[in-house]
């Protein structure tokens, strides 16, 4: 294997210092020089400007690299992340790059272990090799493995992240959800949106019964969101509903609604959303989905910049 480190020396933000320890410090980006490897490469080195983090960029191929082709992709990789930080007009990103042997899923939470990332991320849509790596038969083992947040880089905005929707049928995770996604879409109007299956018990109930219940739910989850993340830096618009239905249809129905550029939610561990990563709305919502999706794991560590406590259920 064969690492490079970039020139570039890293710029700690006045804003990311206050933040001290919240601050997201280690960024993984894994590409296999697909056409959409870029935009996966472009958003770590916005929030990685944003946040004064450090990117760890990870060729995630399979096949190895003989020596004249890892040169020719250190010297294209370099030439990339300079011309993003230009664009980004903040000449001085910290970068480096790891070219690992063995099977690429390994290798991202292999990697993401050793350095203590806070955050990997990897490309959507539109790279064949790459998806059926993460997505295919063993995006469960990388998953699993992994104990940070996974973003999905796969929605058009190549900008800052303006909407973000945070889905679970969760109040608490809820709140762990707007921890993680104010931390890599900061001033973005966040979206709250809790699933609720009624399991049947609407069909027994009367409209105002219905709206009732609903209108409790939603100031039971403000109450909630308010006391969590009461001294949290957070998005300073914050929107709530819930939804009573199946949560995939809920979900699916919230983001055709708000059109959000990046959508929220955990793995596994509340209910119904564990089957999420499963199925084949997962699928379509990770694959081909036209907005980026941040998937965060239930019980992220204590020590974890977002500070999330939740605990798989």
């Amino acid at each position: 294997m064969a690492s490079d480190t970039g020139s570039l020396s890293p710029k700690r933000r006045a804003d990311t210092e206050q933040e001290g320890s919240r601050a997201l410090h280690r960024i993984v980006v894994a590409i296999d020089l697909g056409e959409h490897s870029g935009k996966a490469l472009a958003r770590g080195c916005r929030i990685a400007a944003q946040r004064g983090a450090s990117l760890r960029i990870i060729h995630a191929a399979p096949g190895p690299l003989d020596l004249s082709e890892q040169a020719a992709l250190r010297v294209d990789i370099r030439k990339q992340v300079h011309q993003i930080a230009e664009r980004l007009s903040d000449p001085e990103i910290d970068f480096s790059l790891h070219i690992p042997e063995g099977r690429p899923e390994e290798a991202i939470a292999q990697e993401a272990e050793r350095i203590g990332a806070d955050l990997v991320i990897v490309g959507g849509h539109g790279e064949p090799r790459f998806r059926d790596a993460i997505f295919g038969i063993t995006a469960s083992h990388v998953l699993q493995r992994l104990a940070v947040p996974l973003l999905v880089a796969q929605g058009e905005n190549a900008g800052d992240y303006k909407r973000v929707m945070a889905a679970s049928d969760d109040a608490a995770f809820a709140a762990d959800l707007v921890r993680v996604a104010s931390q890599i879409a900061p001033g973005a109007d966040m979206h709250v949106v809790q699933a609720v299956n009624p399991r049947g018990l609407a069909l027994f109930e009367s409209d105002a019964a219905i709206a009732k219940r609903r209108h409790g739910r939603e100031h039971a989850l403000q109450q909630t969101l308010a006391a969590a993340l009461a001294s949290e830096p957070v998005a300073e618009h914050l929107f709530t509903s819930v939804e009573e239905g199946d949560p995939m249809a809920v979900i699916e129905h919230c983001s055709d609604r708000l059109r959000p550029d990046l959508i929220a939610m955990g793995t596994h561990g509340c209910m119904g959303m564990e089957r999420l990563i499963q199925d084949s709305f997962a699928e379509y919502m990770l694959l081909w989905a036209s907005f980026d999706v941040l998937i965060v794991p239930v019980g992220l560590p204590s020590d974890h910049p977002t500070g999330t406590r939740s605990e798989a259920a």
